[in-house]
């Protein structure tokens, strides 16, 4: 114990080394620096982090709400306003098929055929499947997965309601003959007039045969 306590009194009689006020001051600066740095590392971390989950979300929604790719269908231009008058409405004089009745045609069509789904009116030549609509008058009665109200441009079908639309690349007609929604769709492609849809729609029956599709 004794040569701890020399040790211990010999180091009291040294005197203590003093500190000048620069060096106090510039340990301080440096202590801040590093600290203002620390501080700049984290935020900054903290900002890729962000920006990383902002990128993911953004990419999630994108995928999320961006539409199945379809395969264009073919396009055949629509007609001038001064040619579709051009294109007449006459008596439709061939075989009728159970399901849809028509009294009318476009001059020079034929009747391409007719399911409990669907009639379709097409330009001789047509050798298209009977489900495919394009470039053709289709006759159908509306989707038993459509609830809500028919929307489009209120119109007169003879003495029933109707509304017509724009489907984009066709006009839709919807109207309500008593007991079902029947619609009929003309392409632009095949130059009728809105008028000339709605006279041909006059002249449809729907019989005891026609069933509505789902979808």
């Amino acid at each position: 114990m004794s040569n701890v306590e020399d040790r211990l009194h010999r180091l009291g009689d040294q005197p203590v080394p003093t500190v000048s006020d620069d060096v106090v001051r510039g340990d301080l600066r440096r202590s801040r620096s590093e600290l203002t740095r620390r501080r700049v590392r984290m935020g900054a971390a903290g900002l890729s982090i962000a920006a990383v989950a902002a990128i993911g979300t953004t990419a999630v929604v994108a995928d999320d709400t961006q539409p199945t790719p379809v395969a264009p269908a073919p396009h055949i231009a629509a007609p001038p306003d001064q040619e579709r008058n051009k294109i007449e409405l006459v008596a439709y004089e061939g075989e009728q098929k159970q399901g849809f009745l028509i009294e009318k045609v476009p001059e020079g069509f034929v009747l391409q055929g007719v399911t409990p789904f669907n009639l379709n009116v097409t330009r001789p030549g047509d050798d298209s499947h009977i489900d495919d609509f394009r470039n053709k008058i289709v006759v159908m009665l509306e989707s038993r997965s459509v609830t809500g109200a028919p929307h489009g441009d209120p119109v007169e079908v003879g003495d029933l309601d109707g509304w017509l639309r724009d489907s984009g690349g066709a006009t839709t007609l919807t109207y309500i003959d008593g007991e079902h929604r029947v619609v009929v769709q003309a392409w632009d492609s095949l130059g009728l007039t809105s008028d000339q849809v709605i006279e041909f729609a006059e002249g449809v029956t729907v019989t005891d045969e026609a069933q509505a599709g789902i979808g």
